[in-house]
This record gives structure tokens, C-alpha cells and sequence, in this order.
């Protein structure tokens, strides 16, 4: 990440980073190329995400932006928990936004029964959400770029032992369909606990970045959830599906088929490339996990 968009927003929010935050510099992470900065401004802690644009590839750029939006169009409208937007740059290096300090997140395996089931309350808050018009935008289609002849030989690879492998190709179209199908509600996009923070007390959940946010399938939201837990030896537990039912007026019944349909997609289209990101006890639980989930939706 180039200093000059931090000189640049440094400048204009006039912020305080030194030494306050001190070694607080994170990537956000690997696919956005973003940066989040615990700073000051005016003595009061806030959080500076910058996102370089500047020969960034074109799905970063168009993240940034959606990000942008949201907080500016779509946030003050909703009745989730989102951190306040103090100020936003949008310049020719790039995208800063200052927001709020929410707090800081929390390994999945500490989080309690009443976050999980606060979390499901506020998803299930942002699906039954209307939008303005102005921002009326589809998500990326998460399982295309794994969908391309690449990807299914990389899933195919990584899957080989598995009983269900040789059917890949024809179960990857049958999850873009069930993508497309819908319904289509407003969705987080990049739903996981790394994403969100938790009050002092454990009991509120604050929904942070939103690069990935737009119209799209609910049960991809509810699926990802575990997608990123699951390494750590943590499943979403049934509260938090029970809360964001009972929040909808909807059963369980009618989406949990969905939603472990969607997890399975996850783990054998987009995890491969990240398994050797993973420790072996990491892997071990994906690959028993999506053994779960195939047995349970007769994929053998």
C-alpha cells in the first residue's frame, strides 16, 4: 500500500496515528488489497480504511466503490448495526474511508450463544431490507470465477479422494442456478466473524466491510458464516439460525437445505486455493465437514 493515500487522508480528516496506533497498520485482506488504520481525530478513535485504486485490477476497484455506496446511500437506511461513516475520499489513488471505531473482533471459538443469536438478528435485519433505487446492484456471482475449466480441475484435484468428485462439473452449475434462482435480498456478501465485532459485554454484533455487499442469495450469507469458521473447529451454531428465522417469521425448515447446500459449494469450489494457507488440523476439518454435507444431502 502507497503512503501517499495515508499522507492524503492524514491531511484531510486530520488524524492523529502516532504514535497512538502505532504498529495498528492490517491488511484487510488478500483479495480486496485494502488497509485498515486505527487513528484519532480529535482524540476520538476511529478506524481509516484505504483502498489504492491506483493500478489496482478492476474487482477491487468496483469493491471499493460498492463499499463506498453502501455507507453513503444505503447504511443510514438500514436497521443494522454498521459503524457511522465520519468521511470518505474518493481521489485519483484511491478510496478512504473513515468510520467509527466498532471495536475489535473476536476468534469465532470465544463468541457466546447471545452473540451468535444477536448476529442472526441483524442478517436477518439486512435481508428484509429495501434499498434505494439508486444503488440497486447485483453482487458478483461468488462460484463463477471457480466455475471456469481451471477451477474445476483445481476442485477436482483437491476432491479426488471424495466419492462425489467426478460429478463436480454438474454440481457447480446446479449451485450457480440455486444462486441465481433466489431470492435475491440485500446481502453482506462476506459474512464471517472476522467481519464483525462484538459490545464489551459480548452481546451485540456491528457489521463491518461491505466491499462485497449488494443484491444476491440470503443462504450465501447464512452459508459463509461457517464456511470461515470451520477451519478454527467452530460451526454457527443453531441459535444463530434460529434467531435469524424467528426475525423473518420464517422456519428453518425452509432454507436450512439451502444453506448446506451453498456451504458445500464453498468449501469444494473456493477452498482449495486456501488450503495451503491452512494448518493440516484446518484442512482436516473442511474435508470432514464437506463429507458431512455431502452425506447429509445424498451426494455419494
Amino acid at each position: 500500500m502507497s503512503d501517499a493515500l495515508l499522507d492524503l487522508a492524514v491531511r484531510e480528516f486530520q488524524l492523529d496515528i502516532d504514535p497512538w496506533a502505532a504498529g495498528a497498520r492490517q491488511p484487510e485482506n488478500g483479495r480486496s488489497g485494502s488497509e485498515c488504520i486505527r487513528v484519532r481525530r480529535a482524540g476520538v478513535p476511529c478506524v481509516l480504511k484505504l483502498t489504492q485504486t491506483r493500478g489496482a485490477n478492476g474487482d477491487a476497484v468496483a469493491a471499493a466503490r460498492r463499499e463506498l455506496a453502501f455507507y453513503r446511500q444505503v447504511a443510514p437506511h438500514l436497521d443494522v448495526r454498521t459503524p457511522p461513516l465520519v468521511g470518505a475520499i474518493e481521489a485519483g489513488l484511491g478510496i478512504a474511508l473513515l468510520t467509527g471505531d466498532a471495536g475489535t473482533t473476536s476468534s469465532a471459538s470465544r463468541w457466546s450463544a447471545n452473540a451468535w443469536a444477536d448476529l442472526g438478528r441483524q442478517v436477518a435485519r439486512l435481508h428484509s431490507a429495501t434499498a434505494p433505487d439508486l444503488v440497486l446492484f447485483h453482487r458478483p456471482d461468488p462460484l463463477a470465477a471457480a466455475a471456469t475449466a481451471e477451477g474445476l480441475d483445481r476442485a477436482q484435484a483437491f476432491w479426488i479422494s471424495a466419492p462425489w468428485c467426478s460429478h463436480i462439473p454438474a454440481l457447480a452449475a446446479r449451485w450457480r442456478r440455486a444462486l441465481a434462482a433466489g431470492p435475491a435480498t440485500l446481502c453482506h456478501g462476506d459474512l464471517h466473524t472476522g467481519n464483525v465485532t462484538l459490545s464489551a459485554d459480548g452481546s451485540r454484533a456491528t457489521l463491518l466491510d461491505w466491499q462485497e455487499c449488494g443484491f444476491g442469495s440470503p443462504w450465501w450469507d447464512l452459508a459463509f458464516v461457517s464456511v470461515r469458521a470451520v477451519p478454527q473447529g467452530v460451526r454457527a451454531p443453531r441459535a444463530f439460525l434460529e434467531a435469524y428465522a424467528a426475525a423473518r417469521g420464517i422456519s428453518p425448515s425452509s432454507f436450512e437445505r439451502a444453506v448446506c447446500e451453498l456451504e458445500l459449494a464453498a468449501y469444494v469450489l473456493l477452498w482449495p486455493p486456501y488450503a495451503r494457507h491452512n494448518s493440516k488440523a484446518g484442512v482436516a476439518r473442511v474435508r470432514t465437514r464437506a463429507t458431512e454435507l455431502a452425506e447429509l444431502l445424498a451426494l455419494g
